[in-house]
């Protein structure tokens, strides 16, 4: 797994699951401390192509993060069986999707 970050965009590549997972938040972390400061970050999935259960736990846990930074959160180009497993889920309440970038979406 990699993380790009660019301003207030941070871009994943890789799959989001349990093998990855402690590498995904070390690399989240270091991300964190690269964003600009705005008032709105956005994580890019475009190469993510599977969660599991720990990858959907990482992603709360950095949106919070940026929560508690008073940093509000979107996923963007999401894959549709990724956006369909926020909504099956009930995540949906928690992870924004910017509904004209995932296809599958409602």
């Amino acid at each position: 797994m990699n993380v790009k970050t660019a301003k207030n965009k941070i871009s994943l590549d890789g799959d989001l699951i349990l093998e990855n997972a402690e590498k995904g938040k070390k690399l989240l972390l270091a991300a964190l401390e690269k964003i600009d400061g705005s008032n709105t970050v956005a994580i890019d999935l475009e190469k993510v192509n599977e969660i599991d259960s720990s990858g959907f736990q990482l992603l709360l846990a950095f949106i919070r993060t940026l929560k508690d930074r008073d940093t509000d959160c979107e996923l963007k180009k999401v894959r549709k069986e990724i956006a369909d497993l926020v909504i099956l889920s009930g995540l949906k309440k928690f992870i924004k999707i910017k509904a004209e970038e995932a296809t599958g979406y409602k």
